[in-house]
């Protein structure tokens, strides 16, 4: 089903990950921290200069993140929370949900959407 410009998706028509202030450079950083492709380009959606925007996460950084568990999550989640001036309490869950999702979506060969807004 085709979405019109006009009439955005809603976002709990699949799984989601909900934050604030979770935007593409954001996860850029990410992607850079485990060593991914974390290049976001253009969104795949785009409702004007007001948002919202959609953008793909590159299936590295999908494939990266699904791979998360244990001490490795939380030492990625400690090093971006630096990166990204952020308390690692509130990243920390951030990041396991992503992982979460990223796993989910690799076992059902699907994507990752990132929805911005303003």
């Amino acid at each position: 089903m085709a979405y019109e410009a006009e009439k955005p998706p809603p976002h709990k028509a699949h799984p989601t990950v909900e934050s604030k202030g979770l935007y593409p450079e954001l996860l850029e950083h990410l992607a850079e921290l485990l060593d991914a492709d974390g290049d976001m380009g253009e969104p795949e959606r785009d409702w004007g200069k007001d948002g919202p925007w959609v953008f793909e996460l590159p299936d590295e950084l999908v494939s990266a993140l699904s791979r998360l568990q244990g001490k490795a999550l939380d030492e990625i989640a400690r090093r971006w929370a630096d990166t990204a001036c952020v308390w690692v309490t509130v990243l920390g869950p951030l990041l396991s949900r992503l992982a979460t999702l990223a796993a989910r979506a690799r076992s059902e060969k699907k994507g990752v959407y990132l929805w911005v807004c303003m």
